[in-house]
């Protein structure tokens, strides 16, 4: 690969996963203000709540999965346009 589709798809992926690692702890903030209230009421132990926001964050994460590449294509296809204004040109091989 050349040095400019390394740079691109080094820039995508630590993108992919910063969103992630953002739009996860706002998911779970969300879900537990939504609960709290049912596991205060149940007295939920500590220890359950915390496996189930464990494997929440799997979930959550799949369902992000499709609306943050679709957000990142968006950010490539700006990424491009700034590139081909700037002059910079793709090789072709």
């Amino acid at each position: 690969m050349k040095i400019l589709d390394w740079y691109i798809l080094k820039r995508y992926l630590l993108t992919f996963f910063m969103m992630i690692v953002l739009f996860i702890p706002i998911g779970i903030i969300v879900d537990l203000s939504e609960k709290v209230d049912k596991m205060i009421q149940k007295k939920a132990p500590m220890n359950e709540i915390l496996l189930y926001y464990v494997s929440f964050i799997g979930y959550f994460a799949n369902i992000l999965f499709p609306i943050l590449l679709f957000l990142l294509g968006l950010l490539g296809n700006l990424f491009f346009w700034e590139l081909e204004k700037n002059g910079v040109q793709e090789e072709k091989e």
